[in-house]
């Protein structure tokens, strides 16, 4: 397989996704997936990094395999069946991603939050609560797995249940992303009506903002296309969908 050939399907799948064809170009993503993976087997490159070095794509690999998954999120609310779908690519791009952050850990989420769209919640949580038994300074772990419990949730929400979990995180001495949990904890209290405890939250926030390093490199805004920090924040317009 011609590297170009694969760039311009997935050049292609940019262009439907522009004109809102959304499950189409979810569909020729997914096509062109396989072709990554059989040239990955072929160039004997280890990881989606790897391949990126490779060739001169338009667009980074590593880019398109973050922004598939945000879409078929975005397709699984119009059509179920991208549900499933979302599962098993991110199953096999935990494969591919040579355990790099933050492709692992987005991933990891995007499964687990699948499957509470699912309605499987036991599978979600069970999830959640390996990887964070495995890695329990993982902050956007907490956070994916409360959001489940009331921001991004289809059920009942259970406030008690999202707080348990991001007070479990906040206890972590050595917790990654604390700035954002404790930024999800504010907003938790402010939907609960709980304002006391909203401005105690705010004013602990304020103060690890403070503290941070000026040039701590988890903090900055990286490019559109990039790490994807809170992709899986719902859309301002109340679709449900993701940026």
């Amino acid at each position: 397989l011609k590297y170009e050939q694969i760039d311009k399907t997935i050049q292609d799948g940019y262009a439907l996704l522009l004109e809102d064809k959304q499950l189409e170009g979810c569909d020729k993503w997914l096509e062109v997936w396989e072709d990554i993976k059989f040239l990955m087997a072929e160039t004997r490159s280890k990881d989606v990094y790897e391949i990126d070095k490779k060739f001169d794509w338009t667009q980074s690999i590593s880019n398109y395999v973050q922004d598939l998954e945000a879409e078929l999120h975005n397709a699984g609310i119009d059509d179920k069946s991208f549900h499933q779908k979302r599962i098993d690519y991110c199953r096999e791009l935990l494969q591919y991603c040579g355990g790099h952050e933050p492709i692992t850990e987005n991933t990891r989420r995007a499964i687990a939050e699948t499957y509470a769209d699912l309605g499987d919640y036991e599978t979600c949580d069970r999830l959640f609560e390996e990887w964070l038994d495995d890695d329990p300074a993982w902050g956007w772990g907490y956070i994916g797995w409360s959001d489940g419990y009331y921001l991004l949730s289809t059920r009942k929400k259970q406030y008690e249940k999202a707080e348990n979990i991001l007070l479990g995180a906040l206890g972590q001495h050595d917790l990654r992303d604390r700035v954002d949990v404790l930024s999800r904890i504010v907003e938790l209290y402010s939907q609960m009506k709980n304002t006391g405890k909203a401005q105690e939250y705010k004013r602990l926030l304020l103060e690890e903002r403070r503290n941070l390093p000026e040039s701590n490199p988890r903090h900055i805004q990286p490019p559109a296309k990039s790490e994807k920090v809170g992709r899986n924040d719902p859309c301002p317009c109340g679709s449900g969908k993701k940026y």
